[in-house]
């Protein structure tokens, strides 16, 4: 998993107040989007879940079906054209801004989809909560910056004033599984309050026009963006308070989660087999994640499709058993589809064997370190066939303990138990890693 912080400041940050929240109200986020790959929602700790905003053109002018901004597609981009948009798109945004003497004060609150390297390309999908904040400061000294994500101020010393004298960025987030998005400092969402004009129909705001809001972890008095300068900086507040500036007025965008829009998403968790030594009994257990309301089909191996059982809340299983041929003609990998209106997905995984460390034992007295494991596919083939290494070879066992990696010796009287020991180990390691020929792979403390 690839994870970043990244901190942008041009001022001297002094701190924050006592009261700073210490990371956001993201509660989780769903399964990858079967063709962009990125979370398919969000869902804060008030349960507003959201989708990537792509509606429209992507100018988020506010007017009816734009509502959403994102970067347009890059042309002679595969990917970027098959996933409708360029380096940037959001699943929610909150911006304010606020005349500061003959300058401005601006909030950008985001949460963001984007690329590691900037471009469109598979897998290199990033995902990160923003705050930004960028203060024309008319004079030198401390400035303190409310925020709906800010309970207590954030302080800034600006030595040099002028445009942009207070410049922070702040980003939390990462690639797949994207869990470090919902650990940085944006959630729960804002979203408009009940004062007319209400919002458009599934969107938590229309993208342009200002308006107050909910969800600040602050309470209600929290939903403000609110600058306060030194003595003598006349920020353009009112008489008496001419040095502190504010608004309760963000444009937000967002899009309200609906499956029926979207493509079921699929996540093969595991595939894997049982065969026994003499190849004539057999069965393949199969996991899978999707929506709850999905139908789920397994195929891609001996005999007729099944559609997979569902405890439904989004998660599937299939079990199959099979009989003389059909345990010899496994094939490498497994698929899953599904399909809705929004169209079909198909994911596949690859078939293995179940390996399990039944003992990894280290004898000091001798420098000794014994390791013990089975793996699920017991098959010996009475003629081996190389060119059919799933159904054609018996599976190989390799340990690994530290820097040392050996290949296991097959068990004389026991199908599918293997063993090794290494020797002149005189500090071993914590854990040994067993790993099969089929990608099957298990991990043990070494015991005394």
């Amino acid at each position: 998993m690839r994870h970043f912080t990244r901190a942008l400041v041009s001022t001297v940050l002094l701190g924050f107040g006592a009261g700073q929240a210490a990371h956001a109200e993201l509660a989780m986020n769903g399964l990858p989007h079967p063709v962009n790959k990125f979370p398919l929602w969000i869902k804060d700790s008030k349960n507003v879940t959201l989708q990537l905003c792509l509606d429209g053109p992507g100018t988020a002018t506010g007017a009816p079906g734009d509502y959403c901004f994102f970067d347009p597609v890059e042309e002679g981009n595969t990917f970027s054209e098959q996933i409708g948009f360029g380096p940037e798109a959001f699943w929610w945004m909150a911006e304010a801004s606020v005349p500061v003497n003959d300058g401005s004060a601006d909030l950008t609150l985001a949460l963001e989809a984007a690329w590691a390297a900037e471009i469109p390309e598979d897998g290199q999908q990033f995902a990160f909560g923003r705050v930004r904040i960028r203060i024309d400061a008319p004079v030198a000294g401390t400035y303190k910056v409310w925020h709906p994500y800010a309970c207590e101020p954030e302080i800034y010393q600006v030595t040099t004033p002028g445009r942009r004298a207070i410049n922070v960025t702040r980003d939390l987030g990462g690639g797949a599984p994207f869990a470090d998005m919902l650990t940085g400092e944006v959630g729960p969402f804002l979203v408009w309050d009940e004062t007319l004009p209400a919002p458009p129909a599934g969107y938590v705001g229309d993208g342009a026009t200002p308006h107050g809001v909910t969800g600040s972890p602050c309470g209600a008095n929290g939903n403000v963006f609110r600058v306060e300068g030194p003595a003598g900086a006349n920020l353009g507040g009112p008489v008496g308070s001419e040095n502190v500036v504010e608004t309760w007025d963000f444009t937000v965008m967002g899009k309200i989660f609906d499956s029926a829009t979207t493509p079921y998403p699929v996540v093969i968790d595991g595939a894997t087999f049982y065969r026994n030594q003499a190849g004539t009994s057999a069965r393949m257990n199969v996991w899978a994640q999707s929506d709850p309301t999905a139908l789920l089909t397994r195929s891609g191996q001996p005999g007729s499709a099944q559609t997979m059982e569902s405890d439904g809340e989004g998660r599937f299983f299939n079990r199959r058993s099979y009989s003389n041929s059909n345990c010899t003609n496994f094939k490498s990998t497994v698929t899953v589809s599904t399909e809705n209106a929004m169209g079909k997905t198909t994911e596949t995984a690859p078939l293995t064997d179940s390996v399990k460390i039944t003992s990894a034992v280290y004898t000091p007295a001798k420098h000794e370190l014994k390791v013990v494991a089975t793996t699920s596919d017991e098959f010996k083939p009475a003629s081996p066939n190389e060119s059919d290494p799933l159904n054609g070879m018996a599976r190989t066992l390799t340990a690994r303990a530290g820097s040392r990696s050996e290949v296991m010796i097959p068990d004389p009287v026991t199908a599918g138990k293997y063993s090794f020991i290494f020797t002149n180990m005189y500090a071993p390691p914590a854990k040994v890693v067993v790993t099969s020929d089929l990608q099957g792979r298990d991990e043990e403390v070494v015991t005394p």
